[in-house]
């Protein structure tokens, strides 16, 4: 194809026809023009079908990692909830004068659990770094910087201030009450049957459990007393903020959804 236009070019010189000649040459820069147009416009359109593939994949690592992020927070509620139920189990007990059972030292030792909901944010964390802005709906933004930063500092503040109410406070009076006494938090997950039998003891698949030193001098200890209460308190508190954020992470699963559809 060059050498074609070129036998042209040479003979539209050897005729000496320059008017021709010119027309010609304008006509064949402006084809190279265009070619170097077109060409541009295909790499650009490639360069674009990367970045809108790589947005997309941005998106789905969000959604696969919320909605793994949403079974654990459930899991993580329900084990503090069953923290709350034990506090409640343990003064029912005290309350109603029941004889010792050793059902009971499950209760004590779950006193001290406590799931502080940590998610995993390394997919948020990257389309943070990328620039959140090539997401088209704000509510979209709004409620990941919500659930990823404000929402996980509150969190965070709370986990703050019971640690140190709990290794202050609550431990060492374990520690001068219990025989046995088990601070680990490797606690698998159990499951309290919620109906209360006649002796008010629920009991419990964990073998988990701590040992008082005294039942009836516990029953009377005003400070173990008011750990447990304080337990029932804190534990509301850190799973009302939980399930806000399971709430949101439930609303952003809905706004993920209409935003990869949209792709």
């Amino acid at each position: 194809m060059i050498n074609f236009f070129r036998r042209i070019r040479k003979k539209l010189a050897d005729d000496n026809k320059p008017l021709k000649y010119m027309r010609y040459a304008i006509g064949e820069i402006l084809l190279v023009v265009v070619g170097i147009l077109i060409a541009l416009s295909i790499n650009n359109w490639n360069e674009d079908k990367k970045v809108m593939k790589y947005e997309l994949k941005i998106l789905q690592e969000l959604y696969s990692t919320i909605i793994n992020d949403i079974e654990f927070q459930k899991i993580q509620i329900e084990e503090n909830e069953s923290a709350i139920a034990s506090a409640e189990i343990i003064i029912k007990s005290f309350n109603e004068s029941f004889s010792y059972s050793d059902s009971l030292n499950f209760h004590f030792k779950n006193l001290l659990n406590r799931r502080i909901s940590l998610v995993a944010d390394n997919a948020y964390q990257n389309a943070k770094q990328y620039g959140l802005d090539f997401m088209e709906n704000d509510s979209l933004k709004q409620e990941l910087i919500w659930t990823y930063e404000r929402n996980a500092k509150i969190l965070d503040d709370i986990n703050e201030r019971d640690n140190l109410y709990e290794n202050n406070v609550a431990i060492p009076i374990f520690t001068e009450l219990f025989d046995r006494v088990d601070f680990s938090d490797d606690l698998s997950r159990f499951e309290i049957i919620r109906s209360i039998s006649l002796s008010g003891i629920a009991q419990e698949s964990s073998y988990k459990k701590m040992f008082p030193l005294d039942y009836k001098a516990l029953k009377k200890n005003n400070k173990f007393k008011s750990i447990v209460k304080s337990t029932i308190s804190r534990r509301e508190k850190l799973i009302m903020y939980q399930e806000i954020r399971l709430m949101r992470m439930n609303r952003l699963i809905k706004l993920l959804e209409l935003e990869i559809a949209s792709r």
